[in-house]
């Protein structure tokens, strides 16, 4: 399955086919899925499919070990306000549907200190549109 997310199988394209992932769709959009035969099949047909999701595999360790650093070195307020950057990238749209505890759950905090950073990060976006009238 490949969405905006991240794309699951990627062991495939190495050659283990036993590696089994659980996948959860947190927010409302569009996957695609395709059978194991079929997706070498495909990178047969395709020969720089495989380079490209050589890259992008490459590019989502590389995320991922940025990740889990800012994780341990920031604030929850700084993970928050990264993970919501991440998600309005990935959605393509500024308002989305995730509850704290989703929240809480993808930045390794308690639900309450969620709420807290969202009440500075949204304060703060008012104050930015406060001035950003201000300089018309």
């Amino acid at each position: 399955m490949i969405g905006f997310e991240r794309a699951v199988g990627i062991p495939l394209l190495h050659g283990n086919a036993d590696c089994v992932m659980p996948v959860e769709a947190v927010i409302e959009g569009y996957g695609f899925e395709l059978q194991a035969g079929d997706f070498h099949t495909l990178l047969g047909l395709k020969p720089g499919l495989r380079q490209v999701l050589e890259r992008y595999y490459q590019w989502r360790v590389i995320q991922m070990g940025m990740l889990a650093l800012s994780g341990r070195q920031a604030s929850v307020l700084q993970n928050v306000a990264r993970v919501n950057l991440m998600l309005r990238d990935r959605v393509g749209h500024p308002t989305m549907q995730v509850t704290h505890e989703e929240l809480a759950r993808i930045v390794s905090a308690r639900r309450p200190g969620v709420a807290e950073a969202l009440h500075v990060l949204a304060m703060a976006t008012c104050a930015l549109d406060e001035r950003a009238v201000a300089a018309r």
